[in-house]
């Protein structure tokens, strides 16, 4: 965190004691924040920070693909409070075309959308070797067994619902980008 943040582990030490990082300490005595912890910090001070991406270096690359605008704006305004770098896609095709350009660190997709849909990009990925292991977070707005069944099935890491807590996505993506960094090879999936 104090990386990202860029200070040292001295400062964020400072701002849990003087009570401006709210934390807690696990059994062992080292402090962990959590996310929305550390979002509310964040804004409350005006700092940003710079998540770092799978390979430690820079901020996190995430593609945000869905076809409603409003989505693709409101997770690209979320994501980037929180220091990511944010690229977005309406459709699968622009989603491939914007991997092609650079690969991202993560990718969110919408399920449901006209044409090749979430389930459609993430069987693509997971079946090109270079992309296998890329994480990606699905987003539905329209739950049932068999889309939860044709996501899972494609490959995805993880559903989340719409409409969703602005904290949870951030969680997420946290968690995703931390286990493709503590693969070996830097870039295996999630759990």
């Amino acid at each position: 965190m104090a990386r990202a943040c860029g200070v040292t582990r001295d400062g964020v030490l400072h701002w849990i004691h003087a009570g401006k990082l709210r934390a807690f300490r696990t059994p062992g005595g080292h402090f962990r924040v959590r996310p929305e912890d550390l979002t509310a910090f964040l804004r409350e001070s005006g700092r940003r920070h710079q998540p770092l991406t799978a390979a430690g270096s820079g901020p996190a690359r995430i593609l945000v693909v869905d076809d409603e605008g409003e989505i693709r704006d409101m997770l690209r305004e979320l994501l980037e409070d929180a220091g990511y770098e944010v690229v977005v896609a309406g459709a699968a095709d622009a989603a491939l075309d914007a991997i092609a350009r650079r690969v991202p660190d993560l990718v969110i997709t919408d399920l449901a959308m006209p044409g090749e849909n979430g389930a459609d990009l993430t069987r693509r990925l997971r079946h090109d070797p270079h992309l296998a292991s890329l994480p990606v977070i699905a987003v539905t707005g329209a739950l049932d067994e068999d889309r939860l069944e044709e996501i899972y099935a494609a490959g995805a890491d993880l559903l989340i619902c719409k409409p969703f807590l602005p904290a949870h996505v951030l969680g997420e993506v946290r968690r995703l980008l931390e286990a493709t960094r503590q693969t070996p090879d830097g870039a295996g999936g999630a759990p």
